[in-house]
């Protein structure tokens, strides 16, 4: 049964990742980051495959996982960059 599931990932790995993919580099405008949160998104969904119930709502739900890890990831890697300047600084006076 765990190979079956694994075929089947495989499956929906190849079926859905350009879709996928461009819709990620659209809201990012940043290809190596839309493929590195495209990895993160199948592994979500990889590791939840077994609780997804098929009723033909699979792009649906991966279009959730990756909306929700876009937002998630993206906004905590930009917030890791983001340059704080304190208004006590010699810069500011």
């Amino acid at each position: 049964m765990v190979v079956k599931i694994k075929c089947s990932f495989e499956t929906v790995i190849k079926e859905n990742t350009a879709w996928l993919l461009k819709f990620i580099k659209d809201k990012l405008n940043n290809k190596e980051l839309a493929e590195d949160i495209l990895q993160e998104i199948f592994v979500k969904a990889y590791r939840k495959y077994d609780d997804y119930e098929e009723q033909g709502k699979l792009k649906a739900w991966l279009m959730r996982i990756a909306q929700n890890t876009v937002k998630n990831d993206f906004g905590s890697r930009t917030n890791q960059n983001k340059l704080y300047i304190s208004l006590d600084d010699e810069i500011c006076k």
